[in-house]
């Protein structure tokens, strides 16, 4: 349960927009689950609060639903590059979903308390930034491999229509991770629907550096991480990525490939660091199931395969290349 400081807080801002509703060229809608025996419990976190604003905002009408957190400011061009996104379709290769660009807000106290300790604001600015490199130099080097699944899963940049919203079952209700299993969902339903891009929007979202323990991981254990155990997060070993990218390399060619595509064989194929990891997966069964269910189609094929080779099994392999 949230401490009184933050409900006081929330309670502050709910007057404040509903006795003295500033103007906006929008309606705005608020939904009260903190007053009284509403407040949610020690088991719902923010995959249930985000799950319910996005719910009630599909079920009152609407078309297009951004994930937003209540600390984090936009780009002053962002209400129109949704609007855009949502008018012109065309533009964004008829995109179900999209994501915004990122940069965490600059730390602007000169300390940070967290657990009854204090931390120099250019610690906890160095932490962020190294965080952030590592956040946007990992999707760079994942999109370099060839998989769909390298966006970078922060709750605040994600856009997506009301159809993809409803296709994929809703937003998880996770403590924490929500995001991530979010857009992973998206992007399994994109290439289902045919749809390979992933669009980037005009348009800046500006999260803020969090320093917290509220949730299991995250920004804010990442940031704690840094400063309590001096552990900055780096990029992986470029070797990771060729073997990852070595891996979608062959599938890809033996999918498009004339000759008749093998399971016995297959892993004799593949980058010798991933073939432990690919037989403790089941990888040949996997193989040969896919062929038989899209030996007619190649396209239909990549798809099936990259769903199967989804994000969480990119991190599996990656922690066991590690």
């Amino acid at each position: 349960l949230d401490s009184e400081k933050i409900i006081a807080n929330n309670v502050l801002l709910y007057n404040e927009l509903t006795i003295n509703p500033p103007i906006y060229p929008f309606s705005l809608e608020l939904i009260d689950l903190f007053k009284g025996d509403k407040g949610l419990g020690k088991k719902q976190g923010v995959g249930y609060a985000r799950r319910y604003g996005m719910d009630w905002a599909a079920g009152a009408g609407a078309e297009l639903l951004a994930c937003m957190d209540a600390d984090t400011l936009v780009s002053t061009d962002y209400a129109r590059e949704l609007f855009r996104f949502l008018t012109y379709p065309d533009d964004f290769s008829n995109s179900f979903f999209s994501l915004c660009q990122f940069s965490h807000q600059k730390i602007a106290k000169d300390y940070i308390t967290l657990s009854n300790r204090e931390y120099v604001k250019n610690n906890v600015q160095n932490a962020i930034d190294s965080y952030e490199h590592y956040i946007k130099e990992h999707s760079t080097q994942l999109k370099k491999t060839g998989t769909p699944y390298w966006p970078y899963a922060l709750g605040p940049t994600i856009v997506c229509r009301v159809k993809a919203y409803v296709g994929v079952g809703g937003m998880p209700k996770r403590l924490a991770g929500e995001d991530f299993y979010f857009l992973q969902a998206l992007i399994k339903y994109s290439l289902q629907k045919g749809c390979k891009f992933i669009t980037m929007l005009n348009t800046c979202v500006y999260p803020e550096s969090r320093l917290s323990d509220r949730v299991p991981f995250g920004t804010g254990p990442a940031l704690k991480t840094a400063l309590l155990e001096k552990k900055i997060p780096s990029v992986y070993l470029k070797d990771i990525y060729d073997s990852i990218s070595g891996f979608i390399s062959v599938v890809k060619n033996e999918i498009y490939s004339e000759k008749s595509m093998s399971s016995e064989n297959i892993l004799s194929r593949m980058p010798h660091k991933c073939t432990f990891f690919l037989e403790q997966e089941k990888f040949a069964k996997i193989w040969h199931k896919l062929t038989i269910e899209n030996k007619k189609s190649p396209k239909k094929m990549e798809t099936a395969f990259h769903v199967w080779f989804d994000g969480l099994k990119i991190i599996r392999l990656i922690h066991y290349l590690e």
